[in-house]
């Protein structure tokens, strides 16, 4: 564009020294120009600067707000920046440090695999190892890495690497807990499980026969020899598990009472249902920060993000959705 715009009050088009709207030039090295009388004019612009305001006539920055909020809303799709191809479903995930940890569904090569992501815009595979069965939850902690196995048939397991080196971990030690592993924390010396839940037998630290129970709780200070020293029978599938201090907070697929609980770990031989939420419905996942415990629902065609306030640990109460 060459030349000059220059609009006034009443429409008259006149290049005059003080336009309503001004566009100058070639705007290869110009500016847009916009001015006004009134100290809160929809918008403002500052040529000497390089600033512009919006309810204000005088902005301090390059972009200065009055009486009001900046709104961003998404619009079109956006674009990944990077990836790696797996080829299968990749069911679990955990990152630590350069590196992102990947649990596959069972398939040729590698199920627990290594990627280092130094380059977050090319991430690459570095190793892993082949468990010869699907892999689900991950967790990490210093060196070593803690999976759950979810094959069928025995192949179920709960399974500690010594994953110093990401390029080439190594098993350490297996505990099969006879049904899939679904969750994973581990904190201080014990690792909390979640299992897809058994319909029979006895959950019991004082008989230490652990074989119905669906949470368990595993002490490694061993890690070549971590043992089942307690547990809870929910009769049905734990989707989620997040401890904070003495308490572990549980999701459960939808059962009769809570599917939302809170569990004491005072005594990890002996954990204890004190508290928690019916919802009706599967609570698929969670997270704690402070005394907020964050949980994500199925569908149901309602409120599948839920918000609860859990400083009574025996009666948690929803605050947001």
């Amino acid at each position: 564009m060459t030349g000059a715009l220059a609009i006034q009050n009443g429409n008259t088009h006149t290049a005059t020294n003080s336009p309503l709207l001004n566009v100058r030039g070639t705007m290869s090295g110009r500016s847009l120009f916009i001015t006004g009388t009134g100290s809160r004019p929809l918008i403002y612009t500052d040529p000497s600067k390089g600033y512009v305001g919006i309810g204000t006539n005088s902005p301090t920055e390059r972009l200065s707000i009055s009486g009001g909020t900046l709104l961003s809303t998404p619009g079109g799709i956006t674009a990944t920046a990077s990836g790696v191809e797996l080829v299968t479903t990749a069911s679990g995930v955990y990152v630590a440090g350069n590196y992102v940890f990947v649990g596959r569904n069972s398939t040729t090569g590698n199920d627990f695999v290594s990627i280092d992501i130094t380059n977050p815009d090319a991430p690459e595979i570095v190793g892993g190892i082949d468990m010869g069965t699907s892999v689900g939850p991950i967790f990490i902690s210093t060196r070593n890495a803690f999976i759950g196995l979810q094959g069928a048939n025995g192949g179920s397991g709960f399974v500690i690497l010594d994953n110093s080196n990401p390029a080439a971990p190594i098993v350490v030690s297996r505990l099969k807990l006879g049904a899939q592993i679904t969750s994973i924390y581990v904190s201080g010396k014990y690792a909390y499980v979640g299992t897809s839940g058994l319909s029979t037998g006895i959950c019991s630290a004082k008989s230490q026969i652990f074989t119905g129970c669906d949470f368990f709780v595993i002490e490694f200070t061993s890690i070549t020899n971590p043992r089942i020293v307690g547990g809870i029978q929910f009769a049905t599938q734990v989707n989620a598990v997040y401890v904070q201090n003495r308490y572990a907070y549980v999701g459960l697929n939808s059962v009769a009472g809570n599917d939302f609980r809170i569990v004491d770990l005072l005594n990890p031989a002996n954990p204890i249902a004190v508290g928690g939420t019916d919802f009706s419905n599967t609570v698929k996942s969670l997270y704690v920060s402070g005394k907020y415990a964050f949980l994500g629902l199925a569908d149901d065609a309602g409120t599948e993000m839920r918000v609860m306030d859990t400083t009574s640990k025996t009666s948690p109460v929803q605050v947001g959705t």
